[in-house]
């Protein structure tokens, strides 16, 4: 009964904390907020940057499975914040004998733990949409050989998002928050889990215990399942109940139907976690996807001979799977393939349409400039603004500036002798990122919801538009448009990920400049890690950057976006079902209706 009343006093006890951090943000969500916790006299320790480091390699692997699973990709944030917790604030799991483990523990720390771990976890998007899709086009040799090109790819693209993201927290995060509504939901969440964190455990040790119980035990069972599923996939991993109902009815024909259509349960971790955390609207609506292009649309292309199939070698099994050359034309396209257009266009129409809802963002801008000009011309505008809870320390001017001049500059040299992509075609790739890192991170503070794929996808457009009059031989357009995109989702993913990481710091009050420079120490490691776990997920399935693979663990949906939109920037008409080019104007149509209505 003790540890029974014991554990109802500590869940009472950390309610009333966390009513009270959420009724001071609520209050008004755009100050700081308050807590009793407090740091050492260091807060950028070994210790912080190193966990932050491990949860960033994890983070990098966990996305570039999912991404190349499904094309999702998950924040670190909440992770990170929570696995650092777990490490360096319990007393008694085992690395306090640990001379550099040791010492107080506090909120700023522990987000500056998870802003080493977000910088060193986001740049694994491109890794499952833009790379596969360049080698599935035979543009690069091999992903082994191709190493120091793709670290100095990811190295261009991280620190030019890091040198764009420090002068937008002045606007996004301090100056304009309020008048443009920008609550940053996951990030004011983090802020207020780890607030809640501290508080709590400062009072009662045992509930960090029993944090870092639940997270040892859940990482023990995926670890165990994923080794003995390896032994035995069909009881522990895969389950197959029409292949199963085959063997008592080998004359069925409906199962062997849905079989072929991919319809059995895959018991992964990863995406049973992945559905938790995304919450039920999303995964009612990516189980409907599904379920309308797999048991709906694909067979009715079938049946009426829109669409086609490729009978498996030693099976009766049919694949509808196949983007070889042979089921990628107008007039004999795989259902996967017929499937991307209408898909892809309702992406990019949801995309461009909150892109261009942003209009206002661009007027709020233009006013923030000229009262800010009004307010430092004044004798009194150097000082604070009353009740603004606004940090002086800010990334400085002649921190960026120079650092964003050199890197734009690193980018031309290295993108013309690495990949040979003109100086002009860098540039405007780099000019692109700009633009659309300013509406990115608008869209995640009102929405949580970053549109990389309207970003990416007008830079290879417009690429392969400005490219393809110059006399170029096809592969060299589509590997500059390429580029391009990638160039663009990186800086604005970095961009848009650290600031919305600098809403968590402006909550707990953790100077800017620390979390900066943290940021850059986050960066600096993903360039070298992010291209080496691709490799490995490569060397294991080479299917991923096989472009007439017929079945692949991991069939790299974003990939085959990427690939549709630079072979049909070419040539769309005969590229392109006729069909499926009026399925996509419908899908331009939901799109628009869904995403103005939001």
């Amino acid at each position: 009964m003790a540890g029974s009343d014991g554990e109802a006093y500590d869940e009472a006890e950390f309610k009333q904390i966390h009513d009270a951090a959420v009724s001071n943000f609520t209050s008004d969500p755009y100050r700081p907020l308050d807590f009793r916790s407090e740091d050492g006299e260091r807060i950028l320790t070994f210790r912080a940057v190193l966990v932050g480091l491990l949860c960033g390699a994890l983070i990098n692997a966990s996305n570039i499975y999912l991404g190349l699973k499904t094309g999702w990709a998950m924040s670190a944030n909440l992770f990170a914040s929570l696995i650092g917790f777990a490490l360096l604030k319990s007393p008694r799991n085992g690395l306090q004998c640990l001379p550099f483990m040791r010492g107080s523990f506090g909120p700023r720390e522990n987000n500056i733990v998870q802003t080493v771990a977000t910088s060193a976890g986001g740049m694994a998007a491109v890794f499952n949409s833009a790379i596969p899709a360049m080698y599935q086009l035979n543009l690069l040799s091999t992903p082994a050989s191709d190493f120091h090109r793709l670290a100095a790819l990811v190295a261009i693209g991280g620190y030019l998002g890091l040198f764009i993201g420090a002068p937008l927290r002045r606007f996004f995060i301090v100056h304009a928050a309020r008048d443009l509504s920008l609550i940053f939901p996951t990030p004011s969440a983090t802020a207020i889990a780890i607030r809640d964190m501290h508080e709590a455990a400062d009072d009662d040790s045992s509930i960090t215990q029993r944090k870092m119980r639940v997270l040892t035990q859940s990482l023990s069972f995926a670890l165990v399942l994923r080794v003995v599923s390896q032994f035995a996939i069909g009881l522990f991993w895969d389950w197959h109940p029409f292949v199963w109902y085959m063997l008592w009815n080998p004359a069925s024909t409906t199962a062997r139907g849905l079989e072929s259509w991919g319809w059995y349960f895959e018991w992964t971790p990863a995406f049973i976690g992945t559905g938790m955390l995304v919450g039920l609207p999303t995964a009612c609506s990516f189980f409907a996807g599904s379920l309308l292009a797999w048991g709906v649309i694909g067979p009715f292309l079938v049946s009426k001979s829109l669409a086609f199939g490729e009978l498996l070698p030693g099976s009766n099994l049919v694949s509808y799977y196949s983007m070889s050359a042979d089921f990628t034309t107008a007039d004999h396209a795989s259902p996967r393939y017929w499937l991307i257009w209408p898909a892809v266009a309702c992406m990019l129409a949801v995309s461009l349409t909150e892109i261009v809802c942003q209009w206002r963002l661009i007027w709020i801008l233009s006013k923030s400039i000229w009262s800010w000009f009004k307010q430092w011309s004044t004798p009194s505008g150097s000082k604070r603004k009353e009740g603004s809870a606004i940090s002086d320390d800010q990334v400085g001017l002649h921190i960026w500036l120079p650092g964003l001049i050199a890197i734009v500059t690193t980018a031309c040299l290295l993108m013309n002798s690495m990949f040979g992509m003109p100086v002009r075609e860098t540039m405007l790739a780099v000019s692109m990122s700009f633009l659309f890192t300013i509406l990115t991170v608008h869209a995640t503070g009102t929405t949580d919801i970053t549109p990389l794929t309207g970003a990416s996808a007008a830079t290879q457009v417009a690429l392969a538009s400005e490219t393809s009059n110059r006399g170029w031989a096809p592969p060299k357009v589509q590997l500059l448009s390429l580029l391009g995109g990638t160039l663009t989702a990186l800086g604005a993913s970095q961009a848009s990920d650290l600031t919305a990481d600098f809403r968590v710091g402006f909550l707990l009050r953790t100077p800017a400049q620390t979390q900066w420079l943290a940021q850059a120490i986050g960066t600096a490691f993903s360039c070298i890690v992010a291209p080496g776990i691709y490799i490995l997920f490569n060397s294991a399935y080479s299917c991923i950057g096989d472009g007439n693979a017929l079945q692949c663990p991991f069939p790299a949906p974003a990939a085959s976006a990427w690939r549709a939109i630079a072979t049909t920037a070419l040539s769309p008409s005969d590229s392109i079902p006729r069909s499926s080019i009026v399925s996509s104007g419908l899908g331009v149509g939901r799109g628009y209706v869904i995403s103005s209505q939001i």
